[in-house]
């Protein structure tokens, strides 16, 4: 039964699962954005983000992390088959997002908003704070298991 599926379909019957589960989300998201009362700027901030993403921000990092692989192909131990780069890119990207989401709160720029919607002054330098540990412990983690993983197949090389 499984491969007749497979054969009418095309893919596993949990891929027709996940593509369906996914529209309805979808639709869910739909319906609500279509009821609210700020629709219009929600709309105009996702059409912004979508092409500030796909024609501007795709590229750069395209282009950074294509940067950083001929640099570690320069730096990197190629006996030991690691690449550093992802090691680099990956921290710094959920960094960027970390940022690109908090960034009027990092910077200090969404005093009015945060006070009149949480009702708490919001302290100098709190959330720049927590943005530069959190960026700190992503590449102090990516570092550590970097590390790790050139400890370990030094010892597979040096066994063979």
């Amino acid at each position: 039964m499984r491969q007749l599926f497979r054969h009418v379909y095309g893919a596993e019957p949990l891929h027709l699962l996940v593509a369906v589960t996914t529209l309805g989300f979808a639709g869910y998201v739909f319906v609500y954005t279509a009821t609210r009362p700020d629709r219009l700027a929600f709309l105009l901030w996702f059409a912004g983000a979508i092409v500030g993403h796909d024609l501007v921000l795709f590229w750069v990092y395209a282009a950074v992390r294509r940067g950083l692989e001929k640099l570690g192909r320069n730096l990197g131990p190629r006996e030991l088959g690691l690449k550093a780069g992802s090691h680099f890119t990956v921290p710094a990207f959920v960094s960027a997002l970390l940022f690109l989401v908090w960034f009027p709160l990092i910077l200090g720029l969404g005093r009015p908003v945060y006070e009149s919607r949480v009702g708490l002054p919001l302290e100098s330098g709190l959330y720049l704070a927590r943005w530069l540990l959190v960026t700190a412990a992503l590449f102090s983690g990516s570092a550590f298991i970097y590390v790790a993983r050139l400890y370990r197949h030094a010892r597979l090389a040096a066994q063979y």
